[in-house]
């Protein structure tokens, strides 16, 4: 199972030296012809990946709604 991450941003991760958060979409999640994911993945480091989350598009708007209101 051969997976694709395709990264659309990286943002420095306040509180770090060289800590990222990556930003991007991951193709084939959960096998062949499965639907491609976002996916967010931190790293304290900015070399491995310390914690990371899929996210199915269809969630992605609640998701954004949610973390609107946790700004506030």
């Amino acid at each position: 199972m051969s997976h694709e991450i395709k990264i659309k941003r990286q943002i420095n991760l306040h509180g770090t030296r060289k800590g990222t958060i990556s930003i991007g979409e991951l193709s084939e999640p959960y096998g062949a012809n499965s639907e491609s994911v976002v996916t967010i993945a931190v790293s304290l480091s900015g070399k491995e990946v310390d914690w990371k989350v899929h996210i199915p598009y269809q969630n992605l708007d609640e998701v954004i709604s949610a973390l609107n209101e946790i700004k506030k």
